[in-house]
């Protein structure tokens, strides 16, 4: 099993993928985070606006009649 964690690491907080064994212990994670940020609440807001521009943008590759129901 596997999700993404925020660890921080000196001063700089990232988002991880994080890996888990039989016994749900996190047994390794990602090298490098896939974002990095001042807080928490830093990294909220990036993965906040990526989302955003995402779904803007989204009707460029989908025609509008797809419905993925967000």
């Amino acid at each position: 099993m596997w999700n993404y964690r925020i660890i921080k690491d000196k001063d700089v907080y990232g988002l991880y993928e994080v890996m888990y064994n039989n016994d749900g212990e996190i047994c390794a994670h990602g090298e490098k985070p896939e974002i990095i940020g001042e807080s928490p609440e830093d990294l909220l807001d990036t993965l906040q606006l990526m989302l955003t521009d995402t779904k803007k943008h989204f009707s460029y590759f989908y025609p509008p009649e797809v419905n993925f129901g967000w």
